[in-house]
């Protein structure tokens, strides 16, 4: 409950620098005029970034699971949406007038969760995954035309992931649901960049995907009730350069 409040606090935290930052750009716009006309012209540019998200496993359910569905100790494994902070710093090459590569280096924390239940209701039990995730982003981002202090953008791109307490597949945990510390995702989403006459700031919601199969197939009821599990995440960044 308490990393559940804290998440929240970080999420309204998020929206009302996002909101605030909106109506300042706009106020600044009609006051000053452009800001930083120059900012496209230089060949890199350096940040730092927050972000709040909500993620979850993807599943695919092996046949031992459906099988079991038929008997009178029927269990139910649904994964449940989790919230999730990261943070991370900024690096960007301008490739022309519209296009950037982005290398967004940065740690997320989280705690996905998959809740086995009984389907007669008498017990449930949640199977909990915490990581500590080094992430590496590539992005390729496209740029509308600027107008006065703002423009829309699109980015996409691969990310490498690392589990800093991950497991290894060679351990062996009884009773426990694990999977793999490292992973890759294909991300893609939509940003809008403000420009403040110091810096510019950036909303983006992004969505990602998780590629590999992550589950460690140990051979405990968790585990088994699985063939496949992988990431998935949509996160709102809030970017200072």
């Amino acid at each position: 409950m308490f990393y559940l409040h804290r998440y929240k606090v970080v999420f309204s935290l998020l929206l009302f620098l996002l909101l605030q930052g909106t109506a300042f750009a706009q106020k600044s716009e009609k006051i000053n005029g452009k800001n930083l006309p120059n900012y496209d012209s230089k060949k890199m540019h350096y940040g730092f970034y927050l972000g709040a998200a909500a993620t979850r496993f993807n599943v695919e359910h092996s046949a031992e699971y459906v099988a079991q569905l038929q008997t009178d100790t029927a269990q139910a494994a649904n994964p449940k949406s989790t919230p999730a902070f990261t943070l991370g710093f900024v690096i960007s090459r301008q490739l022309g007038d519209y296009f950037n590569i982005r290398f967004l280096p940065g740690v997320s924390f989280n705690t996905r969760n998959i809740e086995f239940s009984r389907l007669d209701g008498t017990e449930a039990k949640d199977q909990e995954v915490a990581s500590t995730t080094v992430h590496l982003p590539f992005l390729v981002k496209y740029a509308a035309k600027r107008r006065k202090n703002s423009r829309m953008y699109f980015v996409a791109g691969v990310t490498p992931m690392i589990d800093m307490g991950g497991s290894k597949r060679s351990e062996r945990i009884d009773n426990k649901l694990r999977v793999d510390k490292n992973n890759f995702q294909i991300e893609y989403g939509a940003g809008i960049d403000l420009f403040y006459p110091f810096f510019k700031f950036a909303p983006e919601l992004r969505v990602a995907h998780g590629v590999p199969n992550i589950l460690i197939a140990d051979n405990n009821r968790y585990s088994r009730s699985f063939q496949k599990l992988s990431t998935t995440s949509v996160t709102l960044y809030l970017f200072f350069e």
